[in-house]
C-alpha cells in the first residue's frame, strides 16, 4: 500500500534555524512582565489577606468588648439616672 500524498508543497531547504527563535529583547520583556505580575499578585494576595485578618480581629474584639462592657458596667444606666434625678435638690 503506498503512503497518502499529501496535500501541501514541500519545505522550503533554504530556511535559517533561528527564523523562529525570539529575540534577547522579547525575552527580557518577557521576563519583566512575569516578575510584575508576581510583584502585582503578590500585592493583590496580601491586601486580601490584610483585609480577612482586619475583619476577623475586628469581629473577634468588638465580641470580646461587649463582654468587658458588661463587666465594667453592671449598673442598668436608666436607674442610675432616675437615682441621679430623685438624689437632686
Amino acid at each position: 500500500m503506498a503512503a497518502p500524498k499529501i496535500p501541501y508543497p514541500p519545505s522550503p531547504t533554504d530556511v535559517p534555524e533561528d527564523l523562529t527563535d525570539y529575540p534577547a529583547s522579547y525575552k527580557s520583556k518577557q521576563k519583566l512582565l512575569l516578575v510584575g505580575l508576581f510583584i502585582f499578585l503578590l500585592f493583590y494576595f496580601g491586601l486580601i489577606a490584610l483585609c480577612v485578618l482586619l475583619g476577623g480581629y475586628c469581629a473577634l474584639r468588638s465580641r470580646m468588648c461587649g463582654r468587658e462592657r458588661n463587666r465594667r458596667w453592671p449598673v442598668n444606666p436608666s436607674r442610675s439616672l432616675k437615682r441621679q434625678i430623685e438624689s437632686s435638690p
